[in-house]
């Protein structure tokens, strides 16, 4: 959506406007330039929900759950705006 915006106005990515996106997606690698996104692994959330329901229903205590961050993969739609 971003990336047809932009260009309805004639802006550069990315020395008009960055662009970045919550989720890594395949059309983040697609489109040139490729867009700067966090990333994160869904199949090991998925595994780790599935374990916790597995733990829930065997009558197991779960207190708390930290699931590991997003990692941001900095790509050429947001070159030159990030420190």
């Amino acid at each position: 959506l971003a990336l047809g915006a932009e260009a309805e106005v004639a802006w550069a990515i990315p020395d008009d406007v960055a662009i970045a996106s919550f989720e890594d997606s395949p059309i983040c690698h697609i489109v040139r330039p490729q867009i700067t996104a966090l990333s994160r692994d869904p199949a090991q959330l998925g595994a780790d929900a599935a374990q916790l329901l597995l733990d829930r229903l065997a009558g197991k205590d779960v207190d708390e759950v930290v699931e590991p961050g997003m990692e941001l993969e900095v790509r050429g739609s947001t070159v030159g705006h990030l420190p």
